[in-house]
C-alpha cells in the first residue's frame, strides 16, 4: 500500500477533478507496475470526516508527478 502525504486538487474548467501526488517511484517498472493497479482496482481515498470513498482512474499519467482524472464529483473541501 502507498500512502501519499502531499498531494493537490485541481478542478478543471470542464469540471473534472484532478488528483496530483509526487511520484514515490525509484524505477520505471514500479510505476508502471502501479498504474496497471490504479487502472483495474481505482483507490481509496479518507474523506475529513472519517468516510472512505473509493474512486476509480479514468486517466492516469506518470511524470515527475502522478496526474489522476477520477470519475467522481467530490468536494474537494470534504477530503483531506
Amino acid at each position: 500500500m502507498l500512502v501519499f502525504n502531499e498531494y493537490e486538487f485541481i478542478r478543471t474548467p470542464e469540471n473534472k477533478l484532478l488528483l496530483i501526488v509526487t511520484c514515490p517511484f525509484e524505477r520505471g517498472d514500479d510505476s508502471e507496475s502501479f498504474l496497471e493497479r490504479l487502472y483495474e482496482k481505482g483507490f481509496w481515498i479518507r474523506k475529513k470526516d472519517g468516510e472512505r470513498v473509493h474512486l476509480e482512474v479514468v486517466q492516469a499519467e506518470l511524470g515527475l508527478t502522478l496526474l489522476v482524472e477520477l470519475d467522481q464529483s467530490l468536494n474537494e473541501e470534504e477530503l483531506l
